[in-house]
């Protein structure tokens, strides 16, 4: 009998301290980090991307108050159609990564001033007034640690009477949170 009151002691301390470990958790505070994040140089279009982002509550909340986007030469009109949406870049690796959810496009056309008078032979950049908000949810299961802000910067070619939609996309460094580690 002493062995079963032990077993019984023993086993109830070890379901204590598993209740225990998996309590409920509050809330933890806002964590905001700062990110650059630049796409390809080798596409139509480029971007370049400078903010910050708050996380809390299964949420990124982006604020970019630096976007700007470089143009060949051409016609201004060709970029009517041009959108930038922001996601979480899911089990990022160099060339390889998920994105279950992104934002709400935004087309920002109504933000671009380009240079009146005649075009500039070469490429036009131009850095947007207005500041971009993006609202993301993080995906169940999302490692903060393996993802990376990412931005899609989206636009329609017209190739002899039809359009072909492109992008290019930019990603921010690895996503470095302040809040320290849960006890």
């Amino acid at each position: 009998m002493p062995s079963f009151r032990i077993v019984a002691v023993v086993g109830s301390a070890f379901l204590l301290q598993a209740c225990a470990a998996n309590r409920p958790r509050e809330p933890g505070p806002a964590e905001s980090i700062t990110f650059a994040a630049q796409t390809a140089h080798d596409t139509i279009v480029e971007g370049a991307f400078e903010g910050t982002a708050v996380i809390r509550d299964g949420w990124i909340t982006m604020v970019v108050p630096k976007a700007t986007l470089t143009f060949p030469p051409g016609p201004p009109e060709r970029w009517r159609s041009l959108t930038i949406r922001s996601f979480l870049a899911v089990d990022y690796r160099l060339g390889a990564w998920t994105a279950p959810v992104e934002s709400t496009p935004v087309n920002v056309w109504r933000f671009l001033e380009f240079p009146r008078g005649p075009a500039p032979e070469g490429r036009t950049s131009i850095t947007l007034k207005d500041t971009l908000r993006y609202l993301i949810p993080i995906p169940p299961g999302a490692s903060l640690a393996m993802s990376r802000l990412a931005f899609e910067v989206e636009w329609v070619t017209l190739y002899k009477g039809y359009g072909q939609t492109e992008s290019n996309f930019g990603f921010s460094g690895p996503l470095v949170t302040t809040r320290p580690p849960d006890p």
